[in-house]
């Protein structure tokens, strides 16, 4: 599970590897004939710099983190404004519990079932990317999934893992998988957008433009 503390190594090891050119024509015409997803957020691409940062797993939050850092550093280097950047976050598969909040965590099963463990060594009961806590340092909601939405923010949803792997959480005797998982978009950190799953919401953000980071 890759730390803060190890990200410069890992900046470090990337610097190797050479830029590609975009594998998505950029000339974005596509409409959606349902109203069942919400797609405004590719209108919302449409900046001078846009990136697409695909969390398939937890990774200490780096998904978020590095989101953050790579505004901050734009800015440092070239000056660039927050707003001229569009940051889209996907979050897939066995990450799908980072866009939940606390209550979903409390009971240490998601921490389980994401191998996320808390300050205390055991499996973790708060959301490492949902609202911080009281005490949190100051500046830390920078770093969580609400403030990255704050600030601008696009955070994707897989689909196909929160019904996988979020639903299931609330099935109980009596109790449908619809009425199960309308119960779950409750407990879902406001702002998050759901798409079908996360392949889908990666590509079409790379059809819109964004340049593909993979967080591993």
């Amino acid at each position: 599970m890759t730390s803060r503390r190890n990200f410069l190594g890992i900046l470090g090891a990337s610097a190797a590897v050479p830029m590609l050119p975009p594998p998505f024509p950029t000339n974005d015409d596509l409409k959606p004939i349902s109203a069942e997803w919400d797609m405004s957020w590719v209108d919302r691409v449409a900046k001078p710099h846009k990136v697409v940062f695909d969390a398939p797993s937890v990774d200490d939050g780096g998904g978020v983190w590095r989101s953050v850092l790579l505004r901050d550093e734009y800015k440092e280097v070239y000056g660039t404004l927050p707003d001229q950047i569009a940051s889209v976050l996907v979050i897939r598969h066995s990450a799908i519990g980072l866009v939940m909040d606390h209550a979903f965590w409390a009971d240490g099963k998601a921490g389980e079932m994401t191998e996320t463990k808390g300050r205390d060594g055991e499996w973790a009961t708060r959301n490492p990317v949902g609202p911080p806590a009281e005490d949190a340092r100051p500046g830390a909601v920078k770093y969580t999934l609400p403030g990255f939405i704050a600030d601008g923010g696009i955070v994707l949803a897989c689909g196909l893992a929160f019904n996988n792997m979020v639903v299931g959480a609330y099935r109980r005797e009596g109790v449908s998988r619809e009425e199960a998982r309308a119960e779950a978009l409750t407990h879902m950190l406001p702002g998050v957008i759901m798409q079908p799953s996360g392949f889908f919401a990666v590509v079409r953000a790379q059809q819109a433009g964004c340049v593909l980071f993979n967080n591993g």
